[in-house]
Formats: structure tokens, sequence, C-alpha cells
């Protein structure tokens, strides 16, 4: 249910055939209740392949070099760049990536700040509204789960690379081969940037006819008929409404608030690196540098397993806290069991499942766009502050708790992490439980009005103007003169 009222179509409908779209009823996707069976293994059989191709590709490949760099940072510290550089105490803990001739800790900072300028373009709020733009309710959380295994997949790329890069580039041209990781990453990211300025498809209710949609725009109609609450309402100029909106919405804060906790619990996962590393104290030769880069990445193929569980589930909430309470577990158990145990098997097995409760990140961006389907600029600041409230919290909380210098004996960052994952637990509950006395609180729509219901595969022409639609998002019966079936 949405927690807004949507807002009038200003877009009107082309006179074109086009198949009718599927499981929409009076103006409302029905398709998380009422997707057939197939559906469970994949959604789009019988539909355009072209949002898939493009989209989809490239917001995996977006994000799979956007964490590629993000991880290169941990990656190089533990593979030589620490000491080459003399970083000894918390300098990188706010550093990533594409510094081949750095230096200094300083030259580090600036080149990062440039970097987080370029990220911004390809955050995971931009991927989250492009995909909440064009698809319904079962197909959203499995495209974002998607995006996530790409981002997660990155990592273990990472530590391979460097892996490769250690023991094959290390000394060639005289840079190091931590140095070398950044040069290759450089030129995947032109790889994966170029082609988007000419594939990358604009939101329905803004698109137009190209090489890869149909000039007659049937596929763009249809696109458009597939979103029923927003397919058809451009945005504008902003306005005072909506701007109060995004203050004074409840549910939006607690999906900000969700988010942060989420970031923060996530965060004992570096620790496993900082550990491997210490054990070398502990006794000399423990793991090379090739095992610290390695032996984290099960972390990762872990995340993927679960994220792709989590999303054909189709679950939101319940995913939410089951993925929260188990890294509260985890979490507790971290503090509380020595860090250089007798056996280390089951502090690795815990790091290992330090990602479960991340992995339902994917069910809160579906839920963002479903609470707030209907008003674009909304659904985007909401997606927006997702972002922004979960980096601020990761930028300032751990250089209390998570600092460099003491990992990976960060006790009270474990103790913090696990009070995160409480506070989404209670988040997640409560906000269901507000969409769930909002829902009972509306009327069923009247029979004789909005659109009708189909599962699909009749074809239909629409008049050149349609009739206005209502505040609601539900589009007001077309008269058998208007409609020919």
């Amino acid at each position: 249910m949405a927690a807004i009222q949507a807002l009038e179509e200003n877009v009107p409908r082309l006179y074109t055939e086009h198949t009718t779209p599927a499981f929409i009823e009076n103006g409302r996707d029905v398709s998380a209740k009422k997707a057939p069976w197939q559906s469970y293994l994949w959604d789009t059989w019988d539909k355009s392949p072209e949002v898939d191709l493009t989209l989809m590709t490239f917001a995996c490949l977006g994000t799979f070099i956007k964490f590629l760099d993000r991880q290169n940072l941990s990656t190089a510290y533990v593979s030589g760049m620490k000491e080459e550089l003399k970083l000894y105490g918390n300098d990188p803990g706010a550093l990533v990536d594409d510094m081949v001739r750095m230096k200094t800790a300083t030259q580090m900072y600036v080149l990062r700040a440039l970097l987080s300028i370029c990220e911004t373009n390809h955050s995971n709020h931009q991927v989250m509204y492009f995909c909440g733009s064009w698809y319904q309710k079962n197909e959203l959380a499995r495209r974002m789960a998607i995006v996530n295994m790409a981002a997660n997949a990155a990592p273990m790329f990472s530590a391979y690379l460097q892996t490769a890069a250690y023991n094959g580039l290390d000394g060639r041209g005289g840079m190091s081969g931590w140095r070398w990781l950044f040069v290759i990453d450089g030129v995947i990211s032109l790889g994966v940037l170029f082609p988007q300025f000419f594939l990358l498809p604009d939101v329905p209710a803004r698109l137009k006819p190209n090489f890869m949609f149909s000039a007659e725009q049937q596929e763009i109609e249809l696109a458009r008929d597939r979103k029923p609450e927003e397919g058809r309402v451009k945005q504008g100029a902003f306005t005072l409404e909506q701007a109060r909106r995004w203050v004074l919405t409840p549910e939006i804060w607690i999906l900000w608030l969700i988010a942060a906790s989420q970031n923060i619990g996530y965060i004992p996962h570096q620790s496993m690196a900082f550990w491997f590393k210490a054990w070398n104290k502990i006794k000399a030769n423990s793991y090379s540098v090739a095992d610290i880069n390695n032996y984290t990445t099960p972390i990762y193929a872990v995340n993927i397993l679960v994220t792709s569980s989590m999303a054909w589930t189709s679950r939101r909430w319940p995913m939410i806290v089951l993925g929260a309470f188990l890294n509260f577990i985890v979490c507790i158990l971290l503090a509380t069991i020595p860090v250089f145990p007798k056996e280390k098997a089951f502090r690795w097995f815990l790091y290992y499942l330090t990602g479960v409760g991340e992995c339902s990140n994917v069910m809160f961006w579906a839920w963002t766009n479903e609470i707030l389907a209907g008003d674009p600029a909304t659904r985007a600041f909401a997606g927006a502050g997702l972002q922004v409230w979960s980096q601020t919290f990761a930028a300032t909380i751990p250089l209390a708790v998570f600092q460099n210098v003491n990992q990976p004996a960060v006790r009270s960052g474990n103790f913090t992490a696990a009070g995160f994952w409480i506070v989404e637990i209670i988040c997640a509950g409560s906000l269901a439980y507000i969409l769930k006395r909002k829902a009972a609180k509306v009327e069923e729509p009247d029979n004789e009005t909005g659109a009708s219901s189909s599962n699909g595969g009749s074809v239909h022409t629409f008049p050149l103007e349609g009739k206005e639609s209502k505040a609601d998002g539900a589009v007001t019966e077309i008269s058998s003169k208007e409609l020919e079936i």
C-alpha cells in the first residue's frame, strides 16, 4: 500500500495497439499476489527483453565497478600499501581507490573526495529509482537482488585481481602490485562508462522512441501501463506539497533509519582481513598476502546466496527482520568470544555470516519504491536519503568504535553493530504495522471503476487522449466508444 497520494497523470495516452499489461486491477499493481508459478523461476519470459538487457546490464556493471573501486582500498591496504605509505594510524578509514601515483595520505584524501563526487552519478538510490520506474512488484526485489549480487561480486573480484597483480605485476614499471590494481580498475571503469551514454533508457514517462524502443511507441505505452501509479506521471518542478511530504511522511524517516542501521551493522565484516593480518604478529607468516585477500571472499559468496534466497521469497519486512536478527546474534558472539582463540574455526565461520543482514537491503529498496509509488520526486528524495543517511552514519560512528588501530579487537564496535540491528528490527516491524493500519482504513475500490483486470494477452487500442486520472492513481473508466477490443 502506498503511503502517499499519487499525483495525477500528465502524459497522454497515444492511439496505439499493445498488449494489455498483466496483473493490473483497478489501476493498481497486484503482481505480487497473482503472479503465476512460472514467475518464481523468472518473471519476464513473455516480456520484451530491452529493459533487462539495457537497464539491468548497466545497473549491474556500474554497481560492480563502483564497489570494486571501494573495495580496492581495503584490498591494497593489506597488500603492501600500509607499509609503503606508512599508514599506521586511522588514515585509510575514509579512503578508497584509483590512486596509482599517490605518495602520501593527504593525496589519498583529495583523490578520494574527487572520486566520491563521481560515484554519486551511480548510487544505489539511482539504480533503485530507475528499477522502480520500470518493474512491477513481483519483479522489483529480484532485480535489486541481482544488482546487490554485482555489489558483492566486486569485492571477490578485487581480492582475486589483487592476488594476480601482486604475484604477476609487482615491481613491473617500478610500481608495486597494489598500484597495478588501480590501473586495471581504471581501464575496466572506462569500458563500463561509455556505452551507457547511448543505451541506458530513461523512465517510461519521459522515454521517447529510439532504435531500441519501437517508433510506433507500442513498447513505451505498454511500459507506462505496467506502472499505473506512476507510468504516466512526468515530474516537473518540485512543489511545496512535495517538499512537505518529504519532511512529514513518517514512513520515509523509518526507511532512512533502517538503511543507516544496516550500514553500521554490516561493518564487522571488515575485521576479517585485519584478523588474518594480526595472526602474523602472533605467529610469523601465518597468512600470506594472497591468503588474506582470498580467504575473505566467501563472505560475499554467502551474501550472494542469501540475497537470492531472500529476493525470491518476495517478502519485505519478514526478510529484513530475519536478516537483522541473525546478524545481531553474530555480532554479539564476535564481541564476547576471544579474538584470538586456540581454535580459529568458529570465529572464522562467524565472519562469513557478518553480511547476512545486509542481504535484506534489496527488500527495503523495493519497499521504498512500493510505499512511495505515484510521486516520482518523493520516491527519488526518499531513495537518496537512504544513501545519504547510511553513508553519514558509516562515515562518523566507525571513527569511535571501529578504529583501524584497534582492529580486529573492536569489541565496542561489535556491540554497537548489534544495537543497530535491534534498531532495524524495531523499525521494520513498526513500518509494517503502520502500513497494515493504513491499508485497513482504505475502502475497497468500486468494481465499476478503474482499469480492467487482466492477466495479459489481449490487445487493446487506446484513445489518443485518455481521460484524466483520479488522484489516487486509478484510471477512470473508458467508455466502449473510446476503447476497441
